[in-house]
């Protein structure tokens, strides 16, 4: 599936990676074959549920609404077709089994791995400028104001004092750590999302109203060229 347009310059603090209205896509379950099986490399039959992923003109009202009407059609027209086709018996078990939670009593395993997949694959997310920064200033902030109480320091003796004090060292020590680690994978996804791109391969594909006749007998005797040309052109 293809990804979103990345923006080419972070904001302040945050890059923000969201689909426009539009360019906003939908997984919509395939027209004319949403269901298949096919024996894979193993020798096994495999499931296949075919979506495409694009942009909605019949969409209408919220779009987290619109998300949820398009999984449930798309859920319902697996569920009507799945059983008719041969040897899906096994796929049939497996994926009407019972996945049932608070909100939602009758969800199948289809429906939430359905929802899974969608989910994880249309989410926003961002990417920090400075991630360890951030979390130190607000490690600093969390610290004085709902750990270190000052009235607290001040009534108490001495020993106290220090064991207290030692508390917030080890707690600072430790958050420093696993903020250093987040940091470590922040900066590195920005490293890559600021990459310089590049391109690797380049082809032409002219018409052949471009090109002077004289050309044509060797065109048409370059037999890659043919390959080339039926390829593209179906």
């Amino acid at each position: 599936m293809e990804e979103e347009a990345p923006e080419e310059q972070l904001a302040p603090d945050l890059a923000f990676v969201k689909a426009s209205e539009q360019t906003e896509r939908y997984f919509i379950i395939h027209e004319q074959e949403p269901v298949k099986i096919k024996t894979g490399d193993s020798g096994e039959p495999e499931l296949f549920l075919q979506f495409e992923y694009r942009s909605d003109p019949e969409k209408t009202g919220q779009d987290g609404a619109w998300r949820k009407k398009r999984l449930a059609e798309a859920t319902e027209k697996v569920k009507a077709l799945l059983p008719t086709l041969e040897g899906a018996d096994d796929f049939v078990t497996a994926l009407m089994t019972p996945a049932p939670t608070e909100a939602e009593k009758n969800r199948t395993l289809l429906e939430k791995y359905l929802a899974q997949y969608t989910a994880r694959n249309t989410m926003d997310y961002f990417i920090h400028k400075d991630l360890g920064g951030f979390l130190r200033r607000e490690l600093d902030f969390y610290i004085k104001n709902e750990i270190m109480r000052l009235d607290d320091i001040e009534s108490a003796d001495a020993p106290r004092a220090e064991v207290y004090l030692t508390k917030i060292k080890v707690l600072r020590r430790i958050a420093h750590y696993l903020i250093d680690f987040l940091a470590q994978l922040e900066n590195f996804q920005k490293k890559l999302w600021l990459k310089k791109k590049f391109v690797v391969d380049t082809q032409y594909c002219i018409t052949l109203d471009r090109i002077p006749e004289k050309f044509y007998p060797e065109i048409a005797a370059n037999e890659a060229q043919r390959g080339v040309g039926n390829t593209v052109g179906s």
